[in-house]
């Protein structure tokens, strides 16, 4: 019980952390990452998707407990959340994040985490090339973000496991627009980020195969 706790302040620490890092640092969303920490409380958004992410992760902590898997898609699903944040509010997947994702995908390499590499070599490249293929004929109805993000989904997950997000994340999609249709908030020319749904696939079948 003790090594859940500890462990949960560790997850809980760690998220704080890598979040600031990632506003400050990396989206440089202040001068510097000393500004960032001093105005901090005085942002309500960030209070908030920093709590979301902490029980995210926490609840990931405590279905798979800490492993060299845990950690995988601990640093997956961090970067996807804060790519599916920023895709939500401005339609665009950032690059910065996505390279940052590319580098977990391949520190995957050294993990067993049961993912042949002939299999994930094929499955990202072929998604990517697909998908690429797709933004250039739909002249970027599906953005290159989406095609890269899935991509590297696919390189880590495998077949089986992407097969599962693109399911999923268009269950949810369809959901979602049936609801907003009902309710009379959106038209046919409204436009839906995609990440935020492959987010919540991603995480959902996380949850299901550790429960």
């Amino acid at each position: 019980m003790s090594n859940v706790i500890i462990g949960t302040i560790v997850v809980v620490l760690m998220t704080v952390v890598l979040n600031i890092i990632i506003d400050s640092l990396i989206l440089r969303e202040k001068e510097d990452i000393f500004e960032f920490i001093k105005s901090f409380w005085k942002e309500k958004k960030y209070i908030i998707m920093y709590s979301v992410c902490i029980i995210l992760e926490v609840t990931l902590f405590i279905l798979i407990g800490a492993n060299s898997i845990f950690y995988l898609y601990y640093f997956m699903s961090l970067l996807l959340y804060r790519i599916a944040i920023i895709d939500y509010f401005t339609k665009y997947v950032e690059n910065k994040l996505l390279l940052l994702l590319i580098i977990t995908a391949v520190s995957s390499l050294v993990i067993d985490h049961g993912v042949k590499l002939s299999n994930a070599i094929i499955t990202g490249g072929v998604t990517f090339l697909i998908l690429f293929i797709m933004s250039k004929v739909t002249k970027g109805a599906l953005g290159m973000g989406d095609a890269e993000l899935l991509g590297i989904l696919g390189f880590v997950l495998g077949f089986q496991g992407l097969m599962s997000i693109l399911v999923l994340s268009s269950v949810f999609v369809f959901c979602i627009s049936i609801f907003l249709i009902i309710k009379s908030r959106a038209n046919k020319n409204k436009e839906l980020a995609f990440t935020p749904f492959i987010f919540l696939a991603l995480f959902t079948v996380l949850i299901i195969n550790n429960i």
